[in-house]
């Protein structure tokens, strides 16, 4: 078993929640914002983590461009459950199944206000 089985072992052993393939809505600058987690998982203080899988064919490690594009979607889904449904969200990863790779990273503030800037643009030029 890799360190990151481990990990993902250890968060599904630990977790008071789990939900798998969740829709989550929300509606931001009269914009319907909508996605499908693959896992979520709801921690005892009742802040969530979000789980990604892909099966991506990836060497060791995933390159920038496809990581960043992943990355993306992660932090839409952590900003629909931070900005629209008041939820912490504490940290998204992504799980490489082919080869049982786990990126993960803590969601911060930070990330959320660049989200929701990337979001605010996104949603004005679509009206343009």
């Amino acid at each position: 078993m890799q360190a990151e089985d481990n990990y993902l072992h250890e968060r599904l052993n630990t977790a008071k929640n789990i939900q798998r393939e969740v829709e989550v809505v929300g509606l931001f600058n009269e914009t319907i914002l909508e996605g499908k987690i693959d896992l979520l998982i709801e921690n005892s203080d009742r802040s969530l983590k979000i789980i990604d899988f892909k099966s991506d064919r990836i060497a060791n490690e995933p390159d920038e461009i496809l990581l960043k594009k992943y990355n993306s979607q992660l932090d839409f889904y952590a900003f629909i459950l931070a900005r629209c449904a008041q939820r912490k969200v504490r940290e998204q990863a992504l799980y490489f199944i082919r080869n049982g790779l786990l990126i993960a990273k803590q969601v911060t503030a930070s990330d959320l206000d660049k989200t929701t800037a990337n979001i605010r643009k996104f949603i004005t030029d679509l009206n343009n």
